[in-house]
C-alpha cells in the first residue's frame, strides 16, 4: 500500500487504520512481523478507541490515539500515531498535535515506534524545530527489545506550525 498524500485526498479515521494495520505502521510495539491477522489489528484498535478517556485525533492522515494519565499523572498522556501520509506531512501532523495537547494542558507525553525507525527521522526534526523553544524531546531505544521512544516535555512557547 502506498502512502496517501493528505494534501490530495484526506483519508477517513478507518482507513487511516486499515492503512496501519496493512503495512504494521505503529501498531506492534516491537517491530517486525506480526503474528496477528490484519482483521484482529483493526479489531484491536477500534475496540481501543472505544476505551472511555482514549483521546483520538487526526490531523492530515495521521490518527493519534492516547491514554491520559489520572490523579496527579492528569497532565500525562501515553501514545502513539499511525500514519498515512507522507513523511514531511507526518512530521507537520504531528507539530499540530503537540499543540492540540499544548492547549489541552498536556504536559508530558510518551510515545514508542518499533524497532525499525521509521519514525525516528521525524522526531529528530522535530527535536531540531523545538531547540529554542521550552518544549524538549528525548530520543531513546529501550536496551531489551531494541524499540525506539520518545518523550516529550510540552512547553508554553507555541509550537512550530511546519517545515
Amino acid at each position: 500500500m502506498d502512502l496517501v498524500d493528505s494534501k490530495e485526498r484526506k483519508l477517513e479515521p478507518p482507513e487511516v487504520l486499515v492503512y496501519a494495520a496493512a503495512t504494521n505502521n505503529g501498531l506492534v510495539p516491537a517491530g517486525g512481523e506480526t503474528p496477528y491477522p490484519v482483521h484482529a489489528m483493526i479489531s484491536a484498535i477500534a475496540a481501543e478507541t472505544e476505551i472511555p478517556g482514549t483521546d483520538v485525533k487526526q490531523f492530515g492522515n495521521t490518527l493519534f490515539i492516547a491514554h491520559r494519565g489520572k490523579g496527579a499523572n492528569r497532565n500525562k498522556m501515553a501514545g502513539r500515531a499511525l500514519n498515512a501520509d507522507t513523511g514531511r506531512n507526518f512530521l507537520n501532523n504531528s507539530l499540530q498535535y503537540i499543540s492540540y495537547l499544548q492547549k489541552k494542558g498536556i504536559t508530558h507525553y510518551s510515545t514508542s515506534f518499533g524497532t525499525d525507525g521509521n519514525f525516528l527521522n521525524a522526531f529528530k526534526l522535530f527535536q531540531r524545530l523545538t531547540k529554542g523553544i521550552d518544549t524538549k524531546i528525548a530520543i531513546g531505544k529501550h536496551k531489551r527489545s531494541g524499540e525506539y521512544m520518545a518523550f516529550i516535555l510540552i512547553g508554553e512557547d507555541p509550537i512550530p506550525t511546519g517545515v
